[in-house]
């Protein structure tokens, strides 16, 4: 049998595919902002935009989510093709306001993740808007180049309602999750207790642990709270008996050293790529508990109950090392939520 490949046909297959991959795109980016925002949170934060700033974070909570519900909802219109002469304007339109926002915003140039996708995939501003671009080229191809196919006006309307419905619930439980425990219904972070620790997150990790039991943290040089901890921590990394302590953090390897003099720091202090550190911390300080190789706590803002019991009594071996009256407050006052 013959069969012949027309113009006409290649067209349609090519929009149908054109349609298929943005809307994939479209919606796995809003599924992941709903399911884990914390990611995206911390991006539109970074972006420093003057409509956003002084808002509580339940508001940009809020934008987040109807961000992501509008992304959900416009992928499976593509996927479907419904409403194509709304929705691909409307899709164009979305792509330019995001590309537009990251370009013009601050952070460009300087984050390490636009937050699109999660911890799933790291992008940065720049990948994000080069991805943009390439969506937006995808759909105005099928715009370009019609179907002869598709479904009737009724199903189309009860898809989208049955979409937005869906979402938004999806939506609400998320954002009441982030606001009212500070967690995401989706954890895509791979600090997770009993998982293995990867050394390779900390550049130079293997030549400074030598102890079955570690105590990592994850610090910024933007934190006030992470530059309370470092007195008590250094009493902490010279006490025997503690468990061996290692830090990390995002950033050249100049301006780490200068932090650690400026500071005196007395415990080894490691570069940790920036969109590695993206992937791992969610807040700062971070710290992680690590026995053979596994991570058994994970501790946000807080140290572990143990620890903090261990460091209030003085050591037998080294008396002179226990933690001092403004040493302990700062620690009690680190092991609060």
């Amino acid at each position: 049998m013959t069969v012949f490949i027309t113009r006409d046909l290649v067209a349609s297959v090519l929009s149908v595919l054109c349609c298929l991959g943005t809307g994939c795109v479209f919606l796995l980016a809003g599924a992941l902002k709903l399911l884990s925002p914390s990611a995206f949170l911390r991006h539109i934060s970074n972006l420093k935009l003057p409509v956003l700033r002084g808002r509580p974070r339940a508001a940009t909570a809020a934008i987040t989510a109807v961000l992501a519900v509008v992304e959900c909802v416009l992928g499976v219109a593509l996927l479907v093709r419904i409403f194509p002469d709304r929705v691909f304007p409307l899709c164009l339109g979305l792509l330019v306001v995001f590309a537009t926002v990251t370009i013009l915003s601050p952070s460009m140039g300087r984050s390490a993740d636009c937050g699109c996708f999660g911890n799933i995939l790291i992008l940065t501003p720049s990948q994000s808007v080069l991805l943009n671009a390439l969506s937006a080229a995808s759909i105005v191809a099928a715009w370009r180049f019609p179907v002869g196919f598709g479904v009737t006006p009724l199903v189309q309307k009860t898809i989208l309602m049955v979409s937005v419905a869906f979402f938004t619930g999806i939506a609400a439980a998320s954002m009441w999750s982030s606001v009212k425990f500070g967690q995401d219904l989706l954890d895509t972070s791979p600090l997770k207790p009993r998982r293995r620790w990867n050394p390779e997150w900390l550049e130079g990790f293997r030549d400074y642990s030598n102890r079955h039991s570690l105590l990592v943290a994850l610090l910024s040089p933007d934190c006030l709270v992470c530059k309370a901890w470092i007195e008590p921590l250094n009493k902490l990394a010279r006490r025997p008996g503690m468990p061996q302590l290692i830090a990390g953090m995002a950033g050249e390897t100049k301006a780490i050293g200068a932090f650690r003099r400026e500071f005196n720091i007395k415990f080894p202090l490691l570069p940790v790529r920036a969109t590695t550190m993206v992937r791992l911390v969610h807040a700062y300080p971070t710290l992680v508990t690590v026995e053979d190789g596994k991570i058994t706590s994970v501790n946000v803002g807080q140290l572990p109950a143990e620890l903090l019991r261990q460091l209030r009594h003085p050591s037998p071996c080294a008396p002179g090392l226990t933690p001092d009256a403004a040493s302990t407050e700062a620690l009690e006052a680190l092991s609060r939520p």
